[in-house]
């Protein structure tokens, strides 16, 4: 639960090279863990920027596609990379 509500990672489609990316934020003002899969770890990293704005931080090995959801005061760089609109993408 913890990888799926508090980082934002969903790994249930793992199987099919597939990740689901979409944190939930509430009162938190960091978060930062690592989730080991059979193509290699997933890092997250995200933090509170100010009042209103937050950044998520994901590294996933590059044989994985992802998809994600993310509310617009959030920043979202995959693999380093800022994504503008970050609704889905593939590394």
């Amino acid at each position: 639960m913890l990888n799926q509500h508090i980082l934002g990672v969903d790994i249930s489609k793992i199987g099919l090279k597939k990740v689901m990316l979409h944190p939930y934020i509430g009162e938190l003002k960091n978060v930062k863990g690592m989730i080991p899969t059979r193509h290699g770890d997933i890092a997250i990293a995200w933090f509170k920027i100010d009042e209103n704005n937050y950044e998520y931080h994901c590294n996933i090995p590059k044989e994985l596609e992802w998809e994600g959801v993310f509310d617009d005061n959030i920043s979202v760089f995959i693999n380093g990379e800022l994504y503008e609109n970050a609704q889905q993408g593939i590394t």
